[in-house]
């Protein structure tokens, strides 16, 4: 877990979008891959699990938002109250349970010599990973990398404009060539 705690701590540096965000994205990928596994492997098992896939993926972004949802109330509210604990141990479970699936399912396409099982397990493991996410540590949303740095630039251009009394660079005095004696070349 603490990995994952810093995963999340940089997703949300980088990018200032929560953990259920990540998460979120996650469940969004996980049925696009098991899908295109499954319908690889059996067209038809494919087109019956397809919308299992997309069912479960949409279930967990619901639950991940009520989730986030309570914990920004306790946080706001410096409530003792760890809305983590009432989901950790559905994450617990689930978690390790569909990564195990998609080892499991990589390996049957490391013996079958069949690219649709690392699809299809790698889907199940993207999953898998989501509910470790969703067991990270709650992080506030903030603004992105590149909007703060745009704001620090913007802010030290405007510094380095008003020190510099006429503009950032300075005008340059003229000179003639005519100037210079021989010595000084």
């Amino acid at each position: 877990m603490h990995a994952v705690n810093k995963g999340v701590r940089a997703w949300n540096w980088a990018t200032g979008k929560t953990k259920a965000d990540l998460a979120n994205y996650m469940l969004t990928v996980a049925p696009v891959l098991e899908s295109m596994g499954m319908i690889g492997l059996n067209p038809v098992l494919g087109a019956m699990a397809s919308p299992l896939y997309l069912i479960c993926s949409h279930l967990g972004q619901e639950s991940n938002k009520k989730q986030e949802t309570l914990e920004e109330i306790c946080a706001e509210n410096n409530l003792m109250f760890d809305p983590k604990d009432l989901y950790a141990s559905t994450h617990k479970i689930i978690g390790p349970t569909w990564i195990s699936v998609g080892g499991v399912v990589d390996l049957e396409g490391t013996v079958s010599n069949n690219p649709m099982y690392f699809v299809l397990g790698t889907g199940n493991i993207v999953r898998g990973f989501s509910h470790y996410v969703m067991r990270a540590d709650y992080l506030p949303p903030r603004k992105s990398i590149f909007k703060r740095a745009k704001e620090k630039l913007t802010e030290k251009l405007k510094e380095a404009a008003e020190n510099s009394k006429g503009g950032l660079v300075p005008k340059p005095q003229p000179s003639s060539f005519m100037a210079y004696k021989k010595s000084d070349i």
